[in-house]
């Protein structure tokens, strides 16, 4: 994984930050959800981000960059388990 040297607790704990986003705000419907619950590294899963790597050199989540995707539904309390290294929270427009 991109994300090799993160700790397998803490890669757990954001996985499951962003799994609870997806099924909060209806993952299956957004527009583009791609990679997204797949095995395949987060720091790879679908993003609007222009910024061209959501995350740090560690493989943690700063950037969490969605507009325009069709969300809906709510934010769920598990993205405080971001907190630490998000540092962008994008949802404009949906």
């Amino acid at each position: 994984p991109l994300n090799s040297d993160f700790d397998d607790e803490d890669r757990l704990i954001q996985r499951y930050a962003l799994a609870t986003f997806f099924y909060s705000t209806a993952g299956e419907g957004w527009s583009s959800n791609f990679l997204w619950m797949s095995s395949s590294d987060e720091c790879i899963w679908y993003s609007t981000s222009k910024s061209g790597t959501i995350c740090d050199q560690d493989g943690r989540l700063r950037e969490l960059d969605l507009q325009e995707n069709k969300l809906f539904g709510s934010i769920p309390q598990e993205v405080v388990m971001l907190s630490e290294s998000l540092q962008i929270l994008r949802l404009t427009k949906n």
